[in-house]
């Protein structure tokens, strides 16, 4: 009698192993026709006769419809024998089938995305997919589909690559050959949570602490290196870890694609929407950069990307939303803090750096300075209306402030959580506080965020949300900047210096249709040095404002410029015009000892 309960039990438990719904997926790296790769499809335990294949529409941090079933071609599903099995293309992104039982496998090829010729559409570049024959960037859903309803199966993927190519992500990696590589995730959101690229190997690791990072790099033309990025980011996560006590993740991935800026379609080089830039993730980031042969520039690049995306470690790895959680890839509801997502994180990326050795005061207060002026092209509104809304076209219009308003917002409740508790409360404090909370695995509810943030910190923070974050009122910068011995003034009369009319190719900083002016510059001459303050693609934009744009303190200019291969010094004085500035922000000559133990509180440093 045992044996035969044996039997049944292992009976039972076999069919439930067979019957056990899965994806299985086969990229091949080898067979590349006209920028495009083979994917099939081996889905295990179909066990209803319709459902729907899909592609995703929406991606998390991505904050717009991207459509991505639109870079899919020739899609075929087969029966056992072979036979085509027939479905309905609902939309761009879903094929409809009737008679799924009998589907034994769907193959169909994948376009590249960052080829796409389409400006309306036009796909962000770590949001997308490159084939070319020396690399491959696979985020996998521009490759992978899934079934409705069905995005909590696991998936395997092997990946049939070229021999000399190397698969760098986060990705957890179960076989390796010279030919294949093998990896397995939960769930659908795993899986495109982990970008991978293959190419030549070029990666570094290094730890901090018992935090361990990796650094993967492609440079086009062969002008950056892992070591190199690795020699910048080391002392950034460093800073990282005396900012956080702990890093608040084991392992980090970055992933870095150093582009010829000649690859970049001109449609990417008009706006914000598309170009360079990071897609963060979970336990890793996807960097989509110009490759430059300027370490200074590219160290600066480095530093102003990374240091932003790396933070998402905080939110979203270890404090999110329901909607980021569960997150629709089809039809999407978006939280309504997508201005503490981006906001918080972009306001901790410059507040690390001030707090340690990377920023001086004065740097910091200039890059809030840039933050109010950017914040100008978006009109009044509620940050989380706008956040709840950014699918929408009105959304998309905004979408952007969270990276200028956001990071004010937070800048000021910062400010205001230190000065109620004398600085023993931080807003890095309650974010922490927070996270500790929740963690990875435990998302929260939309509408209890503002209440355990209030509740980590002081009732009257209710107030400041209610103004200006579920508000439109605008934040009194001048108040809370003064707190810290920070002037602000708005419409301020100045005079400013000019030498004629001009303009720069920001790449090269060459001067174009210069015009009659008093230094003599001509058209093609390259900037070398101001006031014997050298150009570099550290300092560049600095100095372009400084003395150029907004110049309201030098009346004389010396420059050094490369002249058809020589170098020629120009000397001469500026020409005095009326001029408003709209908003003045500087450090005051005299602060109070309070405003100075404030920002010494909030910042880490008086200068």
């Amino acid at each position: 009698m045992k044996k035969i309960i044996l039997f049944l039990a292992s009976f039972i438990f076999m069919q439930c192993v067979t019957a056990q719904q899965a994806y299985h997926y086969t990229i091949d790296l080898n067979h590349v026709v006209k920028d495009k790769v083979k994917v099939t499809l081996v889905m295990e335990g179909i066990a209803q006769d319709e459902l729907t294949f899909a592609f995703a529409r929406v991606v998390p941090g991505t904050y717009s419809i991207s459509n991505y079933g639109r870079f899919i071609e020739h899609l075929t599903a087969y029966d056992a024998a072979g036979k085509k099995v027939k479905y309905k293309r609902i939309d761009v992104n879903q094929y409809q089938f009737s008679t799924a039982k009998s589907i034994a496998k769907i193959d169909y090829w994948v376009n590249d995305s960052w080829d796409d010729k389409d400006v309306k559409q036009f796909l962000f570049q770590p949001g997308g997919s490159s084939i070319r024959p020396t690399s491959f960037v696979i985020n996998n859903f521009c490759f992978l589909g899934f079934v409705v309803g069905k995005t909590e199966l696991p998936f395997d993927l092997t990946i049939e690559k070229p021999t000399e190519m190397y698969g760098s992500t986060f990705l957890t990696k179960v076989r390796s050959s010279n030919t294949s590589d093998v990896y397995k995730a939960r769930n659908f959101f795993e899986l495109t949570d982990n970008p991978i690229l293959y190419c030549a190997p070029d990666t570094t690791s290094f730890y901090v602490n018992n935090s361990k990072i990796n650094i993967a790099v492609f440079s086009e033309l062969k002008q950056v290196t892992s070591k190199q990025v690795a020699s910048y980011l080391r002392p950034l996560g460093f800073a990282l870890q005396r900012f956080f006590t702990v890093l608040p993740t084991d392992a980090y991935t970055f992933i870095y694609f150093f582009d010829d800026a000649n690859n970049q379609p001109k449609s990417s080089r008009a706006g914000l929407s598309a170009g360079w830039g990071a897609l963060e993730h979970h336990h890793c980031s996807l960097y989509y950069l110009e490759d430059m042969q300027q370490e200074a520039g590219v160290k600066s690049m480095v530093y102003d990307v990374s240091s932003h995306e790396f933070l998402h470690i905080l939110t979203p790895l270890n404090l999110h939303s329901e909607e980021i959680e569960y997150f629709d890839f089809l039809n999407p509801k978006m939280s309504e803090h997508l201005w503490m997502y981006e906001g918080v994180t972009e306001y901790f990326a410059n507040l690390v750096q001030v707090r340690d050795t990377l920023l001086s005061v004065a740097q910091f207060v200039s890059a809030m300075k840039q933050k109010l002026n950017e914040s100008d092209m978006y009109k009044n509104m509620s940050m989380t209306d706008m956040s709840k809304s950014v699918l929408t076209t009105e959304g998309q219009e905004q979408y952007l402030s969270v990276y200028s308003k956001g990071a004010l917002i937070a800048f000021c409740l910062d400010i205001k959580m230190q000065e109620l508790s004398g600085g023993k409360n931080s807003l890095k404090d309650v974010m922490m506080n927070l996270a500790k909370m929740y963690g990875p695995l435990k998302p929260f509810k939309d509408a209890d965020l503002i209440n355990n943030i209030v509740s980590f910190s002081d009732p009257s923070i209710r107030q400041f949300y209610e103004k200006y974050v579920i508000g439109k009122e605008d934040i009194p910068y001048g108040e809370y900047f003064a707190k810290l011995g920070i002037n602000y003034e708005e419409n301020v009369a100045a005079k400013r210096y000019v030498f004629g009319a001009y303009s720069f190719d920001s790449h090269a900083m060459k001067f174009m249709n210069v015009g009659d002016n008093v230094l003599h510059v001509m058209t093609g001459d390259e900037l070398v040095s101001v006031n014997g303050n050298k150009v570099d693609g550290g300092n560049l934009e600095q100095i372009f404002t400084d003395y150029f744009f907004m110049n309201t303190k030098y009346v004389h200019l010396t420059l050094q410029v490369m002249r058809n291969g020589s170098l020629v010094t120009l000397d001469g004085d500026c020409v005095s015009r009326p001029y408003t500035i709209k908003k003045l922000v500087e450090l005051m000559e005299k602060p109070t000892d309070a405003q100075l133990a404030l920002r010494k509180s909030v910042l880490g440093k008086v200068e």
